[in-house]
């Protein structure tokens, strides 16, 4: 009776463990894809958006490990002050379903007629 109480025991144990370590490398996941998020955030703003919305570029892959990331960015012209609403969202496949993570920030832009008057 006691050898059936101990299996159970560690059977117990052991499931939990498991399903922890899953808990935890998909946590992981979501670490890496927010930082993803920000560096590719961070990029743009760097670069200034007016240029990234001249390079008409809002979609692409990022290799991490054996995780393939994809990303989007959606940019909207709040008609303030050159001001533009830029979401991005970071998307992956991991454990039969896909997981997403979506942030937004406004930044920015230069009034086209400063630009013209730069050149």
């Amino acid at each position: 009776m006691a050898t059936i109480i101990l299996a159970g025991g560690i059977t117990a144990i052991t499931g939990l463990s498991s399903r922890c370590l899953v808990r935890t490398r998909l946590n992981q996941q979501y670490d890496r894809a927010w930082q993803l998020l920000d560096r590719q955030l961070t990029l743009i703003d760097a670069m200034g958006i007016n240029q990234f919305l001249e390079q008409r570029t809002s979609l692409g892959e990022i290799e991490d490990g054996d995780i393939t990331f994809q990303w989007e960015v959606g940019v909207a012209s709040q008609e303030i002050d050159q001001l533009y609403l830029v979401t991005m969202s970071i998307r992956w496949f991991r454990g039969r379903q896909w997981h997403t993570i979506t942030a937004a920030t406004c930044l920015n832009g230069q009034d086209v007629e400063s630009v013209e008057s730069g050149r």
